[in-house]
C-alpha cells in the first residue's frame, strides 16, 4: 500500500473509531486518543498489508491477518511498527489495549485455528454510514479471503454490530465481560 494511501486509509479508520468504547475505555483524552488513533491504525494496516490483506476505498477500509499472527511478543511487535503507538496513544492507555487485545485474542484462538483469519477492522468513513458501504466492503474482503481461508473470525466491543455480522452471515459464538476493561465482547466465526 503506498505512503500516501496508508495515512489516507489510517486517518479514515481514526475518525470512524475516535468514539469507539474499546478506544474511549483504554484512552479517556479525546485529544490523545484522536492524536494517537492515526499511528495505531497506520501500524496495524501496515501489518494487515504484509501478512493478510487490505480493502481500502475513500468510503471505508477492512483488514485482516492469519490468527497465526495475533499473538506476537513485545520485540516482534516493535519490527512490526508498534513502536511509536505509545509516544502517541499513551503509554498506560496502550497497555491497556494490549491487555484487552492479548485477552480477547485467546479467545479468538478457542473458537478458531491457527489457519483462519481475523478481520482487524471495519472501518466507514462516519459521514457516509448507514448507506451499505460497510456490508459492501465485506463482502468484497469475504470473497478475497475465501481464496486463501475457510474460516474467518472477528470481535467487536459493540452491541450494535452485532446484527451487521450476522446479517453478513457470521455466527456469534461467544459474548463475554472482558476482565481487563470491564468491557463487553462479542467472537463471531464464519465459513469462507
Amino acid at each position: 500500500m503506498p505512503r500516501d494511501a496508508l495515512a489516507s486509509a489510517a486517518q479514515l479508520l481514526a475518525r470512524a473509531f475516535a468514539a469507539d468504547p474499546l478506544f474511549v475505555n483504554v484512552q479517556p483524552s479525546d485529544r490523545m486518543r484522536r492524536g494517537g488513533l492515526p499511528t495505531l491504525f497506520e501500524a496495524l494496516l501496515r501489518d494487515a498489508g504484509q501478512r493478510g490483506g487490505v480493502l481500502s476505498t475513500i468510503e471505508g477500509v477492512v483488514a485482516w491477518t492469519p490468527v497465526r499472527s495475533l499473538h506476537a511478543n513485545l520485540l516482534e511487535q516493535i519490527r512490526r511498527g508498534y513502536a511509536k503507538v505509545p509516544l502517541h496513544f499513551g503509554l498506560r492507555a496502550t497497555y491497556r489495549l494490549q491487555a484487552h487485545d492479548d485477552w480477547c485474542n485467546c479467545r479468538t484462538l478457542a473458537h478458531s485455528s491457527l489457519e483462519a483469519t481475523y478481520i482487524h477492522c471495519v472501518g466507514v468513513e462516519p459521514t457516509l454510514t448507514g448507506r451499505g458501504i460497510g456490508s459492501k466492503l465485506m463482502n468484497a474482503a469475504l470473497s478475497r479471503i475465501g481464496q486463501s481461508y475457510g474460516l474467518c473470525t472477528l470481535r467487536t466491543e459493540q452491541q450494535r454490530n452485532v446484527r451487521f455480522y450476522e446479517k453478513l452471515g457470521f455466527r456469534c459464538v461467544e459474548q463475554l465481560g472482558v476482565p481487563t476493561t470491564g468491557l463487553s465482547a462479542w467472537f463471531f466465526v464464519r465459513e469462507v
